[in-house]
């Protein structure tokens, strides 16, 4: 208790005192033993101590930047050397808030990159995976499951195209938080966005599916339709 006593005043004396000398080792190094707290020295405050931690994550993050062949790990590329520069300049809560949204869209851009790769490695007779080109992809999804109780809702991530045989028709791909992942057809898909959307706690009523199944057969109907025509003019 002396100790923290001790430790409090020095605080207070050089809060008051801006011109009083900086606080002793003994004053800043206070632990509460207990808990065994790391101690926060004033270099981790303020804008240097952000930038500090900026710096520190991109470091962190450096090494699987690289191991996914992100542009950002390369000498070459000048998007690092930019950002590394401007960090070293900045001088503002705005600027580093900026230089951190930079950092999460390139950790973002190569997760993107690496869940579209994954998908494109999913090619066989049944056709490729695409993860553009449809508006219902990142359409969020709520889905019911006898083995659970109460809703899973998860979101549409990729597509596949329907082949021409009609046992072939359009997929989509929901993908749950836990990483667990199933493929819906548009019937499903159209049932899943209207659960989610009026926030339902239990299935939709049956005559709200006919309708959805019903809309899901004229969509695959005209795009059928359409597909047959762009075949007939490219012969």
């Amino acid at each position: 208790e002396p100790e923290l006593k001790a430790a409090l005043a020095a605080v207070d004396r050089a809060r008051d005192d801006p011109a009083a000398e900086p606080l002793s080792r003994a004053a800043m190094g206070y632990v509460n033993k207990l808990a065994r707290t790391k101690l926060v020295a004033k270099a981790h405050l303020g804008i240097s101590g952000v930038r500090g931690e900026l710096a520190a994550l991109e470091g962190a993050l450096l090494a699987g930047l690289r191991k996914r062949g992100s542009s950002w790990a390369h000498e070459a590329d000048g998007a690092r050397k930019s950002w590394l520069h401007a960090l070293d300049g900045a001088e503002t809560p705005g600027a580093l808030a900026s230089l951190l949204s930079t950092l999460e869209e390139v950790a973002h851009e190569t997760q993107d990159v690496e869940e579209g790769e994954e998908l494109a490695e999913e090619e066989g007779e049944e056709g490729k995976w695409l993860t553009h080109g449809h508006a219902y992809l990142g359409q969020t999804l709520r889905r019911f499951f006898d083995a659970t109780p109460g809703p899973a809702d998860s979101q549409i991530v990729a597509w596949l195209p329907a082949g021409d045989a009609a046992d072939e028709p359009a997929l989509w791909r929901g993908r749950f938080e836990d990483g667990d992942e199933e493929d819906l057809d548009e019937a499903e898909v159209l049932e899943a966005i209207q659960a989610f959307e009026q926030q339902a706690t239990e299935p939709l009523p049956e005559e709200q599916r006919e309708a959805c199944a019903a809309e899901a057969a004229e969509r695959a109907k005209k795009a059928a339709a359409a597909r047959a025509k762009d075949a007939k003019e490219a012969a």
